[in-house]
């Protein structure tokens, strides 16, 4: 998918990989978690999910500090199905906890795209964190340069990226999480979500769910 000046046109025939946060900082709080799970379910009922070659198809991928590949994108082709999975994802095998490792979580979305994507099909990588990445004794740089390798590799791979940062723990490091979402969407604020309160999500996942698939040309 390309973006260009021009009118927008929105395809309904997309592969997407959402990328989970699902470190320790979450999985600490239960209201987190199921607010993750919620938006998740939330962006895929919005989505033209289905089995024909002309429906989306979700992939999706947990990470803490170890990044855990929860369905492929054949996995599921009905959506009520995959709603109903998605949202009972908490009861699931969660990943290691100590770290969040944003960028190995996008690079395995491209290894499921070169895998199992479709080469006529849009690729979207969604990716929702409540803070930034980071491993244990690492520095802020080195986790930059992490994310920005990364990135490279999804641009390579011809994919658009999206950025959700959600919940209170976000306003702590709005500077660094707002560099890192503009890292891993190409420097476009028009896919990058920001929200501290559930109520602001809620409206900005239905403008996501509005656009994301949508390019302009």
């Amino acid at each position: 998918m390309i973006f260009c000046a021009g009118q927008m046109n929105c395809s309904t025939t997309v592969d997407y990989c959402i990328a989970a946060d699902s470190s320790n900082s979450i999985l600490r709080n239960e209201d987190d978690f199921s607010t993750l799970v919620g938006i998740i379910a939330g962006i895929v009922d919005g989505l033209n999910v289905g089995p024909t070659a002309q429906d989306s198809r979700v992939a999706m991928v947990k990470y803490g500090r170890d990044v855990f590949r929860e369905f492929n994108l054949t996995t599921y082709t009905d959506k009520d199905t995959l709603v109903n999975v998605i949202r009972n994802v908490a009861s699931l095998t969660m990943t290691t906890p100590g770290g969040t490792n944003t960028p190995g979580a996008m690079e395995e979305c491209v290894r499921i795209f070169e895998e199992q994507g479709r080469e006529f099909a849009p690729r979207v990588i969604i990716v929702i964190t409540d803070g930034v990445t980071h491993y244990a004794g690492e520095t802020d740089a080195f986790e930059q340069e992490r994310l920005e390798n990364a990135t490279a590799v999804t641009v390579a791979a011809n994919t658009i990226n999206y950025g959700i940062a959600f919940g209170s723990r976000v306003m702590g490091v709005i500077d660094r999480a707002t560099m890192e979402l503009l890292t891993i969407t190409g420097n476009n604020s028009d896919r990058v979500i920001i929200s501290p309160t559930l109520d602001e999500l809620a409206n900005l996942t239905s403008m996501l769910t509005s656009t994301i698939g949508c390019c302009e040309q």
